[in-house]
This record gives structure tokens, C-alpha cells and sequence, in this order.
């Protein structure tokens, strides 16, 4: 719990904190930074309608998964550390709520300064208006960031789910966990249309898993490395499958089935990304600590705090074009080449990202963090 309570202040506290979960948590972001990546690039792959309904398409479409993959191992880990907690969320809220804003406001404020420079490309200035306004100072009330306002009404209901657990025998729960994942997810697949699919419900469903994961963990069945392997394998080979098959067949289109279905966005329902996220997460909680080589550990742990905001800089709605737009200035490269320079350049960028947010972090978020809380 006092892990969990760290992350979200921000807080660069290696005490009970197990480097196993801080790492996971980089990793995570790594693979939501990637998706945001293959999501905006501007390869011909995803770009000219004639190779839209070849394998290779469906496979880029379908990275889109990393992402989700990504979301599901920040709420297990939440999960799992407030699977016993019962205290009242309003502080560690607070705490969270402070780092959005700065993030969002702070990025509000150095965009209309720099709106009219050259920095600015002339087809991304947009005229301020209330609701840009409204956007940046109030993210959490007007969505700026999807997850982080489906996040912080999970971190208010959090407690609440504790209670329920603790008052619910094992097979009732897991009857309420699998009430929750047939309307969050299989209910979605057989009916697009139906409108059960909300961030809220989806991260809530997510964190009972990890809850009932903590909570029972010592009753799994032992996961192995080759089940771990086909999970992931059979996942993606399914989902490159359907995402191609949807896209070849255009009057499914009229059912509401999207190609984006198994992957992420609007209408999708990725029932295959928690999957694989929750079969890794039990595998790494199964697996026994080992002692990290301390230099290693200390890094992890020093930098895993900074990971929320690599996340609030680059997918802020005023920034995130304006990053994409240059990422993609460097032009696209052909064949095996094409997969080993993006990674490269993801590398970068998530190293550049961190950076500065791990600065932020130190200089400017946790300093005040701790001055209006009085900590």
C-alpha cells in the first residue's frame, strides 16, 4: 500500500517498494509510448488505402494492443497494492490530481506563449478558445486524458471494491470479477453497438482482477514460461486474424465491428490485451523475488516515479501532434530496416520523455506536492 501511495505522489520513495513492479511499470509505459507511436506514424503501411486490407496492415493495426497491454499492468500493479486498503482515497486523489494539472495547465500556458513562433508549425496553431481553456485547467472534468480520469474515479471507488471483497466469499467474487468481464468485454464482441463499454467500467473490471489476484494468489495454478509464450503468440495470432478479416470484409462494418475491435480505441473491446497482461502479471507475482544487482535497482526505482508523467506530456491534446509531427519528419525507411529504426527512435523518445519528466517531477511536482498537502 505504501508503494502504491508513493507512485501516485510522485514520490522518489525506494522504501517497500519491490523493483519487480517498478519495472513493470516502465515497461508499460514503454509499450503505451509505442502504440502512440505506430498510432500516429505516417507509413504507407497505415496510410494508403491499397495496402489497408493486406496481412501487413492488420499486423500494424493490431500494435495498437502494446498499448492496452500497457493500461492493464499499471492497474494490476494499483490493484495489487490496494487490494487491502481501506483508507480514505481523497489524499492520494489530491496527490494525483496535483501532477495532472501542473502537467496540463503548465503545457497550456507554454503553447499559447509559443503559439505564433516558428516552433509551432502553421497547421497545428489553433485558436484559444474556453474550451481549450477549460480543457487544460480542468483535465480530469473535461477528459483531457482518458485514463486519467477513468483512473481517478477508480482511485475514489478503490476502498469501496476492498470492502465488497472482503465481505464476498472467494466464489462470489470471482462470479461478480466474471459478471463484470462478460459486460465489459464478451458482450462488446458479440454486440458492438452496445454502450455497457465505459473507461470507467473497463479500468474497474482490471482492478478487481488484480484485487482477486492479491488476494488469492497462493490458490493459482503455477504459470509456466511456455504458457506465458502461447498466450502471447495465440494473442496476437488472433488478433492479426480478426483485425484482417474485419478489414477484408466490409459488411461486417454494418454490425458495428470495426477493425480496431481487439486492439484500442472507440468501439474496441480488448478482451486479448488483458488477457496477456494478467497471465504476465500472475507469472511475475509467482515468480520468487530476486535481488536485483543494487545499482540496477536503484535506478528502477529511482525513475519508475516519473513514468505518469512521460504519459501526461506526450498524449496531452495540445502537444502530442505537434511531438508526432516532427518525430515523423525523419523519413520512412523500407523492409526490416523500417521495424529497427522506429524501435530505435521509441527508445529515444521514451529516454527523452522520462528525462524530462523525472525533472519535473523532482524540481517542481514533488516540492509542492509537499507543501499543500503538508507532508
Amino acid at each position: 500500500m505504501e508503494e502504491e501511495d508513493s507512485i501516485l505522489a510522485g514520490e522518489n520513495v525506494n522504501k517497500h517498494r519491490d523493483w519487480r513492479f517498478e519495472l513493470l511499470r516502465i515497461i508499460a509505459m514503454f509499450l503505451i509510448v509505442a502504440t502512440h507511436f505506430y498510432a500516429a506514424d505516417n507509413w504507407s503501411i497505415h496510410t494508403d488505402p491499397n495496402l489497408s486490407r493486406t496481412w501487413a496492415s492488420a499486423a500494424h493495426d493490431s500494435l495498437a494492443m502494446f498499448g492496452q497491454i500497457g493500461v492493464s499492468f499499471f492497474i494490476l500493479i494499483s490493484a495489487y497494492f490496494l487490494a487491502f486498503n481501506k483508507k480514505n482515497p481523497i489524499p492520494r486523489l489530491i496527490r494525483l490530481w496535483i501532477q495532472i494539472f501542473i502537467y496540463s495547465a503548465g503545457i497550456f500556458v507554454i503553447y499559447a506563449l509559443l503559439r505564433r513562433t516558428p516552433l509551432i508549425p502553421t497547421n497545428l496553431r489553433e485558436e484559444i478558445s474556453p474550451n481549450m481553456v477549460l480543457t487544460s485547467f480542468f483535465p480530469i472534468t473535461f477528459n483531457a486524458y482518458w485514463f486519467m480520469s477513468a483512473f481517478c474515479v477508480l482511485i475514489l471507488l478503490a476502498p469501496f471494491i476492498t470492502i465488497l471483497f472482503d465481505q464476498l466469499s472467494k466464489r462470489q467474487t470471482l462470479v461478480l470479477i466474471s459478471i463484470m468481464f462478460w459486460m465489459t468485454f464478451v458482450w462488446k464482441l458479440l454486440n458492438p453497438t452496445n454502450q455497457y463499454f465505459t473507461d470507467v467500467i473497463y479500468l474497474t473490471t482490471i482492478f478487481m482482477i488484480g484485487s482477486f489476484i492479491r488476494r488469492y494468489i497462493s490458490e493459482f495454478p503455477k504459470i509456466k514460461i511456455w504458457h506465458l509464450l502461447i498466450t502471447i503468440i495465440l494473442g496476437f495470432f488472433v488478433c492479426i486474424s480478426c483485425t484482417y478479416f474485419i478489414k477484408s470484409e466490409a459488411f461486417l462494418s454494418e454490425y458495428g465491428y470495426n477493425a480496431n475491435i481487439l486492439t484500442a480505441g472507440p468501439g474496441a473491446s480488448p478482451i486479448i490485451p488483458v488477457i496477456i497482461a494478467t497471465v504476465i502479471f500472475i507469472w511475475i507475482v509467482q515468480r520468487e523475488q530476486k535481488q536485483a544487482p543494487k545499482l540496477l535497482a536503484n535506478f528502477i526505482l529511482c525513475v519508475s516515479p516519473a513514468t505518469f508523467g512521460v504519459y501526461l506530456i506526450h498524449e496531452n491534446f495540445l502537444f502530442k501532434q505537434i511531438l508526432w509531427h516532427y518525430i515523423f519528419l525523419i523519413p520512412e525507411s523500407s523492409g526490416s530496416l523500417k521495424i529497427i529504426i522506429s524501435i530505435f527512435i521509441i527508445i529515444l523518445l521514451y529516454a527523452a520523455l522520462m528525462t524530462l519528466s523525472w525533472i519535473i517531477l523532482n524540481v517542481l511536482i514533488n516540492p509542492l506536492t509537499r507543501k499543500l498537502i503538508h507532508r
